[in-house]
């Protein structure tokens, strides 16, 4: 497998996700800002005392602290990669699971606030999950479909750009040889989810304008 692309082309902005988590993590910290009054998303005193209200500051916080545990993850798979060390099995495992795990976080924030959003109704989110449902190592019914999956792994075929990996599969879509590129499957995934978390962003700032709080959640 040979590629023009290096890990060292990689630039910081692509952290698309990254850079939403960090002005909603600002914007919220203290319920202030330039616009009026902001419901304060990450003071746990400020949500409904109820069992409700206390899960759902959890998952919202949760969230946001296991997007940057990941962003960092991704950071180190990369750098990683510009020292042209080849990942090993686990190590790209771990990849493929982060970028599943962000969606998972987008859908239980928009979840905690009542907001109406599914990421994985971005075709470029749903084929980044499908890519890791099919590759994970474990027998899986990928997308809810009725077709098996499994996947079959040779520590050769892992390379510093990228990977190739055999699919066993009782359709004829994806049964075959396939090979990915790091950059590629990340570049999917920071478009496609990346375009969603500025959506949600963008629902939090009208929300902000409208001065909305807790009882008006979903309401808006």
């Amino acid at each position: 497998m040979t590629s023009a692309w290096l890990a060292s082309d990689w630039p910081q902005e692509l952290d698309l996700i990254g850079q939403v988590r960090h002005r909603v993590r600002n914007a919220y910290q203290n319920g202030s800002g330039s616009t009026g009054p902001l419901f304060p998303l990450l003071q746990l005193e400020k949500w409904p005392a109820d069992d409700v209200g206390q899960r759902a500051w959890a998952r919202f916080n949760g969230a946001l602290d296991t997007l940057a545990d990941t962003g960092e993850g991704f950071q180190r798979f990369f750098e990683a990669r510009k020292r042209r060390e080849k990942p090993n099995l686990f190590e790209l495992f771990g990849f493929l699971h982060a970028m599943y795990v962000q969606s998972d976080c987008l859908k239980g924030m928009c979840h905690s606030l009542r907001m109406d959003c599914d990421p994985l109704g971005n075709p470029l989110v749903r084929e980044v999950r499908e890519i890791r449902n099919r590759l994970c190592g474990h027998l899986a019914y990928s997308d809810r479909a009725s077709e098996h999956s499994s996947a079959m792994w040779n520590e050769n075929d892992i390379e510093v750009e990228g990977f190739a990996v055999w699919i066993y599969s009782d359709g004829d879509t994806w049964s075959g040889s396939h090979e990915f590129k790091y950059s590629d499957l990340y570049s999917k995934h920071q478009k496609g989810l990346g375009s969603e978390f500025l959506i949600f962003e963008a629902e939090l700032i009208e929300r902000r304008r409208l001065g909305w709080t807790w009882d008006s959640l979903g309401k808006v």
